[in-house]
């Protein structure tokens, strides 16, 4: 079987990869070929620029059914799923109405009683909004993630957790020491203002990755 070695670009996830190529995410996360890979990222969103992924050669999928007759065939695990839960103070905010925008496409709708924001959405996509109320802008970044090891890549859970850093940038300036101060105040950790051990455990915990 032939494979092609695919050097990560700045904002690649195995999702996006696996989109360009017609592929299951799965199909190249889980093939022994990247068990190096994923053993030292952990999850297929947190990627860096420079690593390579094995992407094998796609297979086609033959599928008997009786003629003059129409069928429909859907690809399963198109679109993706995003899924960001609001919090304040500890607990839920619920029944909050929103704007979501990825890729200059709006969809609007309330928060479930958990809090929960949850939209399908393109597997490709890099970037979008989630606006609350009249004045509230919360930037996500979607899809690829640096490793939680990094500045950059606690910059960008914590932007996506509502405590707002700015662009990430890599640099552990004011405002990023700012919002892991506060990221550290809610949830009981020393507020230094500074990464630590405990403070990139608690971030991959409540954001999921």
């Amino acid at each position: 079987m032939e494979y092609e070695e695919y050097k990560v670009k700045q904002g690649d996830s195995i999702a996006s990869i696996a989109f360009k190529r017609g592929l299951f995410p799965d199909t190249i996360w889980d093939d022994p070929k990247n068990k190096e890979l994923k053993e030292k990222r952990g999850c297929p969103d947190v990627l860096m620029p420079g690593d390579i992924v094995f992407v094998r050669e796609k297979k086609e999928k033959e599928e008997s059914c009786a003629t003059e007759q129409k069928h429909r065939f859907r690809r399963k695990g198109v679109p993706a799923k995003l899924e960001v839960q609001l919090m304040e103070d500890g607990e839920p905010r619920d029944n909050l109405e929103y704007q979501l925008i990825i890729d200059g496409i709006s969809v609007s709708g309330k928060t479930d009683k958990d809090g929960w924001v949850r939209h399908s959405i393109p597997p490709n996509a890099k970037k979008g909004e989630l606006k609350i109320g009249d004045s509230e802008v919360i930037d996500l970044q979607i899809g690829r993630l640096d490793p939680v090891t990094t500045i950059e890549g606690i910059q960008q859970r914590l932007n996506n957790l509502a405590f707002n850093c700015g662009e990430p940038s890599g640099k552990l300036d004011d405002r990023t020491s700012a919002a892991i101060r506060s990221f550290q105040q809610e949830h009981g950790l020393e507020a230094t203002g500074k990464p630590d051990e405990k403070t990139e455990s608690k971030l991959v915990e409540v954001h999921g990755s």
